[in-house]
């Protein structure tokens, strides 16, 4: 998966102009080829699960691959909040067995 920003990038480098890449920026995005959201919700489970990245390494890396910090923050909260749920749970049911 790529990013808005890395596709509009590469594109950008081809030579293609700003009017072109904004309506094929827009076409990705409604065939949801292109989507900030879910690639930042992927990846920061990936890089905490696999690779045991603190939320600062990853967001670092999520800001240099251009996507916005308020989706970064948006979705990390969100991550955050439903794995610290979930440990919570695993621990109550530890403590029950």
């Amino acid at each position: 998966r790529k990013t808005e920003d890395e596709v509009r990038k590469k594109l950008k480098k081809i030579g293609f102009e700003d009017d072109i890449i904004d309506r094929v920026i827009m076409h990705l995005t409604k065939l949801e080829y292109i989507n900030d959201f879910d690639y930042v919700d992927a990846y920061i489970r990936q890089y905490m699960r696999l690779l045991n990245y603190s939320i600062y390494e990853i967001k670092n890396k999520l800001l240099q691959k251009g996507i916005k910090k308020d989706i970064i923050e948006e979705k990390s909260i969100e991550i955050f909040n439903n794995y610290a749920y979930a440990n919570n749970v695993k621990k109550i049911e530890i403590i029950k067995e």
